[in-house]
């Protein structure tokens, strides 16, 4: 890690310190070294790399999130169809909703919206329909806990 910071580094060391980084449980400089790799990339859009930035996206701050907002489809046809929805939803879900629903008095439907007009592209339905399920069982409301037919 000390050489790293001379600033001279070779990119896949970058990376490997990234993966130690993770596997150490140190996110901060898990997130340095990955976006440090990810600067030395010319291309993006190898499967290698499309498949790291999945790996490094927990923040709508990275490179990996803007991307996968920007251009779903280019993310999808490398990774497979939905994963650039399932990695985006994973993000706004910890940073926006989970945030919101441990405040008192937190309203699930509220918290959705806001979060559907700051990112309207991002599908979050199947994650908050577990959510609501989650929280009607713990109200113990069971007429919106049972499925209506």
């Amino acid at each position: 890690m000390k050489k790293s910071e001379s600033g001279n580094v070779a990119p896949e060391t970058l990376k490997q310190l990234a993966i130690s980084a993770e596997a150490a449980y140190d996110e901060e400089n898990s997130a340095k070294f990955a976006n440090a790799y990810i600067a030395t990339q010319k291309d993006l859009y190898t499967k290698e790399n499309l498949e790291f930035l999945s790996r490094y996206t927990k923040s709508s701050k990275s490179k990996g999130f803007e991307l996968m907002l920007n251009h779903p489809e280019k993310i999808d046809a490398v990774l497979g169809k939905g994963k650039s929805n399932e990695i985006l939803s994973a993000v706004v879900l910890e940073e926006s909703i989970y945030p919101g629903l441990r405040k008192p008095n937190a309203n699930i439907d509220s918290l959705v919206a806001a979060l559907k007009s700051k990112y309207p592209m991002v599908d979050i339905s199947k994650p908050v329909d577990l959510i609501k399920i989650q929280i009607f069982q713990s109200e113990k409301n069971g007429t919106n806990f049972s499925p209506q037919y």
